[in-house]
């Protein structure tokens, strides 16, 4: 089912960013769905209008500076994206981002993924809104390779959703 919330337009062209990954100016980025800006107040009983944005985005190298010798054989980006969320617990989010695995022969794998990060502590109505515009993320994100929900720190562990993106 769609929520019928959409993507703000500077963040869809951002996300089109990611259609090749030689080109992609990213890291990673972080969506949420906030109350549109401009929009007239609702009428009734009715909820404001609200959209999917980017609220946080990290260029191209920003994560490997930041956490240089903190992430062991976790990739930079997978690592700042986990700490993103770790240090989130409450608050639904989605991330967008290249992940990059070893395959059985050895040699790297990079994949094209989306997080749904919706915790267990998280309130259920804000976690509905989340997982039906989840759906819209993925169809307007270029060439997704893989999309994973997460509930828990053990659902995103790099561990496991590799094992998720690998299948």
């Amino acid at each position: 089912m769609d929520s019928g919330i959409k993507i703000e337009k500077t963040s869809l062209e951002s996300l089109q960013d990611f259609k090749e990954i030689a080109k992609n100016p990213y890291d990673f980025v972080i969506l949420k769905i906030r109350p549109i800006a401009d929009a007239p107040p609702p009428k009734g009983n009715r909820s404001p209008p609200e959209e999917v944005a980017i609220i946080k985005s990290v260029m191209k190298g920003e994560s490997a500076t930041e956490y240089e010798g903190q992430h062991g054989d976790v990739p930079a980006i997978y690592y700042a994206v986990h700490q993103y969320f770790k240090e989130s617990p409450d608050d639904c989010a989605i991330a967008v981002f290249y992940i990059e695995y070893p395959q059985p022969s050895g040699a790297p794998k990079t994949k094209l993924i989306a997080i749904n990060w919706c915790p267990d502590t998280a309130k259920m109505q804000l976690k509905m809104r989340y997982s039906s515009t989840f759906k819209t993320v993925c169809n307007k994100a270029p060439k997704l390779n893989a999309k994973v929900e997460a509930h828990d720190m053990d659902d995103i562990s790099y561990k496991a959703v590799v094992n998720q993106v690998s299948k």
